[in-house]
């Protein structure tokens, strides 16, 4: 009996190996898939990529090849060089006052800020000085009609 047991055992074990060698080869083809996957997923975003910028050199020689083909082009936007230099000194005038602009408002805002802090300390002083006030003539119990803040603002 122990020998037919053996026997089985043995059987049963080289299925099992077996089992484990399919196994073992089917990961490592799942791992060289997925590799395979990554490698064609690149290379079609690579040629994708090659797409959109062969598609725009098309469109660029074919807008070229309309341009060239009108005879009444002359090769320019009708803008004489005096002009197109004057509309930049201009463009540059305006960038200029756009600038001082931009700098005077920013120091007045300063300005602002620096105001209404001002006007808030000043405001907190005259609390404090009528909290104490109020101290030191014994009023402190009594309610006030409205707050000093709500008047200010």
């Amino acid at each position: 009996m122990s020998d037919t047991r053996q026997i089985a055992l043995q059987k049963e074990l080289k299925q099992l190996q077996a089992i484990n060698t399919a196994i073992n080869s089917l990961t490592s083809t799942i791992q060289l898939t997925k590799t395979n996957i990554a490698k064609t997923n690149e290379t079609t975003k690579n040629s994708d990529k090659l797409l959109d910028k062969w598609i725009k050199i098309l469109s660029q020689t074919h807008f070229t090849q309309e341009i060239i083909s009108k005879t009444h082009w002359t090769g320019s936007s009708g803008v004489s060089d005096e002009e197109l230099d004057k509309k930049i000194e201009e463009e540059k005038e305006l960038l200029k006052n756009l600038e001082e602009l931009e700098n005077e408002n920013q120091l007045l805002e300063e300005r602002i800020k620096e105001k209404e802090s001002k006007e808030n300390q000043d405001f907190q002083r005259k609390q404090e000085l009528l909290s104490r006030r109020e101290r030191e003539l014994g009023l402190r119990g009594i309610p006030r009609s409205g707050s000093g803040r709500d008047r200010r603002r």
